[in-house]
């Protein structure tokens, strides 16, 4: 791969910055998330409902697609992707918030 590392290094920090804001994002919401070294997702545990719960509702009332977590072996979880651009994560964000507010009340 050829590659100069002043592209690569110019994207690991777009990531890193998605990564946090994911992270820093849904902590402020209540939930234990696990900081990923190198993956495009976070992995968050849902205490407050069955995960299925809240992946159905946001995806058919916010228009956001999350994955469940046991589909890959981690019960009790969600997987939130950054792999997307940050005004989409932004506008996901505040979707998420908007869906947990309402299913906890």
């Amino acid at each position: 791969l050829n590659v100069k590392e002043s592209y690569m290094e110019k994207n690991r920090k777009i990531f890193m910055k998605k990564r946090d804001l994911i992270c820093e994002s849904l902590s402020s919401f209540g939930l234990q998330v696990k900081k990923p070294e190198g993956a495009f997702y976070v992995p968050t545990k849902i205490d407050f409902c069955e995960p299925q719960k809240l992946m159905e509702d946001l995806y058919h009332n916010q228009g956001v697609v999350v994955y469940n977590g046991s589909w890959f072996g981690m019960s009790g979880y969600l997987r939130f992707s950054f792999s997307s651009n940050l005004e989409n994560i932004e506008k996901g964000l505040e979707r998420i918030k908007n869906a947990i507010k309402n299913i906890k009340k």
